[in-house]
């Protein structure tokens, strides 16, 4: 079974921020966050949703194309190479 809440610590590792910037979203409002104690936990329904919410990422690959007296590197976007 998945974890309903998560520590502060581990909220960061999961959506790859620092605590300064996950105490910003939780101010904020983006992130739905408890006290249990003293311990401060962020809803594991919360951090999905601010997850889904983030603009889908674009990733190129880089290719070095060969010319007659040096190489040329450029950047193509995984579409072109059929893998998207």
């Amino acid at each position: 079974m998945a974890p309903l809440a998560y520590t502060v610590a581990d909220a960061c590792d999961l959506i790859a921020c620092g605590r300064t910037k996950l105490y910003e979203l939780i101010a904020t409002g983006r992130l739905d966050a408890r006290k249990e104690g003293r311990s401060t936990v962020i809803t594991a329904e919360s951090l999905q949703a601010y997850c889904m919410a983030r603009p889908k990422a674009e990733i190129c690959v880089p290719v070095m194309a060969a010319r007659a007296t040096r190489r040329a590197g450029r950047v193509v976007t995984l579409a072109e190479l059929g893998l998207e």
